[in-house]
């Protein structure tokens, strides 16, 4: 300790602590404590498709670059119209190829979901009218033990242990300190445990 306070007074003041310490622990004991329950979330998701979508576009990027080249052949004057004919039937067969690889890029299964689980195990349920009443009277009565009593028996104890030299008011504090204590000691005496 650095003075501020006697030894007295510190012991005092933990008593107050001690004594208020205990009765929050037993007010919380009777409310019972906020609890939050815990809580999982789960996730998903998923994409499904035949094929691979990178594979899918490669092979779009593949018959774009084939329809090029058959365009520049049916573009050149010295084609044939045997090798035309040719060319206008891989073109369109080019053209359903793509249709349906792009249709299947479309239809690429995708899904997801997410859930979220409360786990009320350990939590206690609702109370009923009757139990709070219960628990508000308990309560009332802990914080009037509490806060009702004062610290006069400790406080008198002290002043009688002053040894300096009193004032007048100091040692009519003192004689009326003796006569607390000893009203105090008749009482518990007289006053079955």
């Amino acid at each position: 300790m650095n003075g501020a306070i006697t030894q007295n007074q510190y012991d005092l003041l933990a008593r107050r602590y001690q004594k208020h310490a205990v009765a929050l622990l037993a007010i919380e004991q009777m409310t019972g404590v906020a609890r939050v329950p815990p809580i999982t979330i789960n996730t998903t998701g998923s994409a499904e498709s035949g094929r691979s979508l990178l594979e899918m576009r490669g092979k779009v990027s593949l018959i774009d670059a084939q329809v090029s080249a058959l365009e520049k052949k049916k573009a050149d004057k010295d084609t044939s119209d045997e090798a035309m004919k040719a060319i206008v039937l891989q073109l369109s067969s080019f053209k359903v190829d793509k249709e349906a690889i792009t249709q299947s890029i479309e239809k690429v299964l995708v899904s997801g979901s997410a859930s979220a689980t409360v786990n009320m195990f350990g939590i206690p349920p609702n109370s009923n009218e009757k139990h709070i009443s219960e628990v508000i009277q308990a309560v009332k009565g802990i914080v009037a033990q509490i806060i009702l009593p004062d610290d006069n028996k400790e406080l008198c104890f002290m002043h009688i242990q002053i040894d300096a030299k009193l004032t007048d008011a100091g040692k009519e504090l003192q004689s009326y300190c003796l006569e607390f204590l000893k009203a105090e000691l008749k009482i518990n005496k007289e006053t079955p445990n």
